[in-house]
Protein backbone atom coordinates (compact mmCIF):
# COMPACT_ATOMS: atom_id res chain seq x y z
CA UNK A 1 0.00 0.00 0.00
CA UNK A 2 1.18 3.50 -0.73
CA UNK A 3 0.07 7.05 -0.02
CA UNK A 4 1.18 10.19 -1.78
CA UNK A 5 0.87 13.70 -0.32
CA UNK A 6 1.60 16.58 -2.72
CA UNK A 7 1.65 20.30 -1.92
CA UNK A 8 0.53 22.87 -4.47
CA UNK A 9 1.10 26.61 -4.05
CA UNK A 10 -0.85 29.13 -6.12
CA UNK A 11 -1.72 32.80 -6.09
CA UNK A 12 -4.13 34.79 -8.24
CA UNK A 13 -2.58 37.60 -10.25
CA UNK A 14 0.94 36.71 -9.09
CA UNK A 15 3.80 37.18 -11.49
CA UNK A 16 5.64 33.92 -12.16
CA UNK A 17 8.99 35.35 -10.97
CA UNK A 18 7.40 36.50 -7.72
CA UNK A 19 5.79 33.09 -7.26
CA UNK A 20 9.08 31.29 -7.86
CA UNK A 21 10.77 33.49 -5.28
CA UNK A 22 7.94 32.85 -2.84
CA UNK A 23 8.27 29.10 -3.35
CA UNK A 24 11.89 29.30 -2.21
CA UNK A 25 10.67 30.94 0.99
CA UNK A 26 8.12 28.19 1.53
CA UNK A 27 10.42 25.26 0.80
CA UNK A 28 11.68 24.85 4.36
CA UNK A 29 8.30 25.13 6.20
CA UNK A 30 6.63 22.85 3.67
CA UNK A 31 9.30 20.21 4.08
CA UNK A 32 8.93 20.50 7.84
CA UNK A 33 5.17 20.10 7.46
CA UNK A 34 5.57 17.02 5.28
CA UNK A 35 7.90 15.47 7.85
CA UNK A 36 5.18 16.09 10.42
CA UNK A 37 2.70 14.25 8.18
CA UNK A 38 5.17 11.38 7.79
CA UNK A 39 5.39 11.08 11.58
CA UNK A 40 1.59 11.12 11.80
CA UNK A 41 1.30 8.39 9.16
CA UNK A 42 3.79 6.18 11.00
CA UNK A 43 2.26 6.65 14.45
CA UNK A 44 -1.29 6.25 13.20
CA UNK A 45 -0.56 3.09 11.21
CA UNK A 46 1.35 1.56 14.16
CA UNK A 47 -1.58 2.37 16.45
CA UNK A 48 -4.07 0.62 14.18
CA UNK A 49 -1.79 -2.39 13.72
CA UNK A 50 -1.42 -2.73 17.50
CA UNK A 51 -5.08 -2.15 18.34
CA UNK A 52 -6.96 -3.46 15.29
CA UNK A 53 -4.73 -6.43 14.43
CA UNK A 54 -2.86 -7.63 17.50
CA UNK A 55 -5.53 -6.45 19.94
CA UNK A 56 -8.33 -8.32 18.19
CA UNK A 57 -7.54 -11.79 19.59
CA UNK A 58 -4.75 -14.04 20.86
CA UNK A 59 -3.92 -16.75 18.29
CA UNK A 60 -4.14 -20.37 19.40
CA UNK A 61 -2.57 -22.28 16.51
CA UNK A 62 0.35 -20.00 15.66
CA UNK A 63 2.59 -17.66 17.67
CA UNK A 64 2.88 -13.94 17.42
CA UNK A 65 6.00 -12.94 15.57
CA UNK A 66 8.97 -11.52 17.48
CA UNK A 67 9.09 -7.73 17.64
CA UNK A 68 11.64 -7.35 14.85
CA UNK A 69 9.52 -9.41 12.46
CA UNK A 70 6.09 -8.09 13.42
CA UNK A 71 3.80 -6.01 11.22
CA UNK A 72 5.08 -3.02 13.21
CA UNK A 73 8.62 -3.40 11.91
CA UNK A 74 10.05 -0.13 10.53
CA UNK A 75 11.65 -2.07 7.67
CA UNK A 76 8.21 -2.55 6.10
CA UNK A 77 7.71 1.23 5.81
CA UNK A 78 9.41 3.44 3.25
CA UNK A 79 9.05 7.21 3.60
CA UNK A 80 10.38 9.74 1.12
CA UNK A 81 10.02 13.50 1.61
CA UNK A 82 10.94 15.91 -1.18
CA UNK A 83 10.51 19.67 -1.30
CA UNK A 84 6.80 19.52 -2.11
CA UNK A 85 5.78 15.88 -1.87
CA UNK A 86 5.69 12.91 0.47
CA UNK A 87 5.43 9.23 -0.39
CA UNK A 88 4.61 6.58 2.21
CA UNK A 89 4.95 2.90 1.35
CA UNK A 90 3.89 -0.03 3.56
CA UNK A 91 4.78 -3.53 2.34
CA UNK A 92 4.53 -6.10 5.18
CA UNK A 93 5.91 -9.62 4.90
CA UNK A 94 3.82 -12.60 5.93
CA UNK A 95 6.01 -15.22 7.53
CA UNK A 96 6.87 -16.83 10.86
CA UNK A 97 10.26 -18.31 11.75
CA UNK A 98 11.31 -21.19 13.96
CA UNK A 99 9.70 -24.34 15.32
CA UNK A 100 6.34 -24.49 17.02
CA UNK A 101 7.73 -25.53 20.39
CA UNK A 102 10.43 -22.83 20.37
CA UNK A 103 8.38 -19.72 19.67
CA UNK A 104 5.25 -20.80 21.51
CA UNK A 105 7.26 -21.22 24.68
CA UNK A 106 5.81 -24.67 25.23
CA UNK A 107 6.93 -27.15 27.87
CA UNK A 108 7.34 -30.88 27.72
CA UNK A 109 4.92 -32.77 29.98
CA UNK A 110 6.63 -35.95 31.23
CA UNK A 111 3.37 -37.47 32.37
CA UNK A 112 1.62 -37.42 29.02
CA UNK A 113 4.81 -37.26 26.92
CA UNK A 114 3.59 -34.29 24.93
CA UNK A 115 4.63 -30.69 24.34
CA UNK A 116 1.95 -28.51 25.91
CA UNK A 117 1.03 -24.87 26.32
CA UNK A 118 0.51 -23.87 29.94
CA UNK A 119 -1.85 -21.26 31.31
CA UNK A 120 0.36 -18.43 32.60
CA UNK A 121 -1.91 -17.76 35.58
CA UNK A 122 -2.86 -21.26 36.75
CA UNK A 123 -0.06 -23.40 35.30
CA UNK A 124 -2.65 -25.83 33.94
CA UNK A 125 -2.33 -27.37 30.49
CA UNK A 126 -4.25 -25.33 27.93
CA UNK A 127 -3.41 -27.18 24.76
CA UNK A 128 -1.24 -29.92 23.27
CA UNK A 129 1.05 -28.95 20.40
CA UNK A 130 0.94 -31.30 17.47
CA UNK A 131 4.26 -31.81 15.58
CA UNK A 132 6.24 -29.57 17.97
CA UNK A 133 9.45 -29.89 15.91
CA UNK A 134 7.78 -28.92 12.67
CA UNK A 135 8.73 -25.54 11.20
CA UNK A 136 6.11 -22.87 11.36
CA UNK A 137 4.16 -22.78 8.14
CA UNK A 138 4.77 -19.43 6.41
CA UNK A 139 2.07 -17.29 4.99
CA UNK A 140 2.30 -17.53 1.17
CA UNK A 141 1.48 -13.85 0.66
CA UNK A 142 3.09 -10.48 1.29
CA UNK A 143 2.31 -6.82 0.72
CA UNK A 144 -1.18 -5.88 -0.43
CA UNK A 145 -2.42 -9.48 -0.43
CA UNK A 146 -1.35 -9.92 3.19
CA UNK A 147 -3.13 -6.68 4.07
CA UNK A 148 -6.23 -8.01 2.33
CA UNK A 149 -6.03 -11.28 4.27
CA UNK A 150 -5.75 -9.50 7.60
CA UNK A 151 -8.51 -7.05 6.74
CA UNK A 152 -11.04 -9.64 5.59
CA UNK A 153 -10.04 -12.60 7.79
CA UNK A 154 -10.19 -14.85 4.74
CA UNK A 155 -7.51 -17.14 3.24
CA UNK A 156 -5.51 -18.08 6.34
CA UNK A 157 -3.57 -21.34 6.59
CA UNK A 158 -3.97 -21.40 10.37
CA UNK A 159 -7.00 -22.56 12.30
CA UNK A 160 -9.24 -19.73 13.54
CA UNK A 161 -9.33 -18.73 17.23
CA UNK A 162 -10.82 -21.26 19.61
CA UNK A 163 -14.60 -21.36 19.42
CA UNK A 164 -14.70 -19.40 16.16
CA UNK A 165 -15.54 -20.65 12.67
CA UNK A 166 -13.39 -18.01 10.98
CA UNK A 167 -10.88 -15.27 11.65
CA UNK A 168 -12.37 -11.87 12.48
CA UNK A 169 -12.05 -9.04 9.99
CA UNK A 170 -9.36 -6.63 11.15
CA UNK A 171 -9.56 -3.59 8.80
CA UNK A 172 -6.50 -1.79 10.15
CA UNK A 173 -5.55 -0.17 6.83
CA UNK A 174 -9.10 1.08 6.21
CA UNK A 175 -9.18 2.56 9.71
CA UNK A 176 -5.79 4.19 9.20
CA UNK A 177 -6.88 5.74 5.90
CA UNK A 178 -10.18 6.94 7.37
CA UNK A 179 -8.35 8.64 10.23
CA UNK A 180 -6.09 10.50 7.81
CA UNK A 181 -9.00 11.26 5.50
CA UNK A 182 -10.96 12.81 8.36
CA UNK A 183 -8.35 15.45 9.07
CA UNK A 184 -5.37 13.91 10.86
CA UNK A 185 -2.98 14.37 7.94
CA UNK A 186 -4.00 17.95 7.24
CA UNK A 187 -3.87 18.85 10.93
CA UNK A 188 -0.34 17.43 11.10
CA UNK A 189 0.64 19.41 8.03
CA UNK A 190 -0.64 22.65 9.58
CA UNK A 191 1.15 21.90 12.85
CA UNK A 192 4.43 21.13 11.10
CA UNK A 193 4.18 24.19 8.88
CA UNK A 194 4.29 26.39 11.98
CA UNK A 195 4.49 29.73 10.19
CA UNK A 196 2.39 32.88 9.90
CA UNK A 197 3.96 33.84 6.57
CA UNK A 198 0.96 32.49 4.65
CA UNK A 199 -2.53 31.23 5.39
CA UNK A 200 -3.14 27.53 4.77
CA UNK A 201 -6.40 26.77 3.00
CA UNK A 202 -8.05 23.38 2.70
CA UNK A 203 -9.56 23.15 -0.73
CA UNK A 204 -12.34 20.74 -1.64
CA UNK A 205 -12.09 18.08 -4.28
CA UNK A 206 -10.19 14.83 -4.28
CA UNK A 207 -6.65 15.76 -5.30
CA UNK A 208 -5.00 16.23 -1.89
CA UNK A 209 -3.88 12.69 -1.09
CA UNK A 210 -3.79 9.65 -3.30
CA UNK A 211 -3.68 6.19 -1.75
CA UNK A 212 -2.18 3.28 -3.62
CA UNK A 213 -3.00 1.81 -6.98
CA UNK A 214 -6.21 0.37 -8.36
CA UNK A 215 -5.41 -3.25 -7.63
CA UNK A 216 -4.13 -2.58 -4.15
CA UNK A 217 -7.13 -0.55 -3.09
CA UNK A 218 -9.57 -3.08 -4.48
CA UNK A 219 -7.85 -5.89 -2.61
CA UNK A 220 -7.93 -4.01 0.67
CA UNK A 221 -11.53 -2.97 0.12
CA UNK A 222 -10.92 0.72 0.70
CA UNK A 223 -13.31 1.92 -2.00
CA UNK A 224 -15.41 0.29 -4.65
CA UNK A 225 -15.18 2.69 -7.58
CA UNK A 226 -12.49 3.77 -9.99
CA UNK A 227 -11.39 6.91 -8.15
CA UNK A 228 -8.85 6.06 -5.45
CA UNK A 229 -8.03 9.62 -4.40
CA UNK A 230 -9.45 10.44 -0.99
CA UNK A 231 -11.37 13.72 -0.61
CA UNK A 232 -10.89 16.05 2.33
Amino acid sequence: MAGFFTVKVSGEGTLQNDLNSFLLTLRSPIKSALNSVADEFTQSLDKHIQNDVYGAYQPKHYPRRPDNESLLSPKYKEIKVNDFSLSFQYEPKGFHKGRKKDILGAEYDDMIHEWVILDKETGATKDIIEDPNAPLKPHPVHGDRLIQRIQTGEGYDWQPPKGEDSFPARPFWNNFVEEQKNGAAMDSFAYGFGSNVVDLVREGGNRDIQWGDTEGMLEAGIVDDEDYELPW
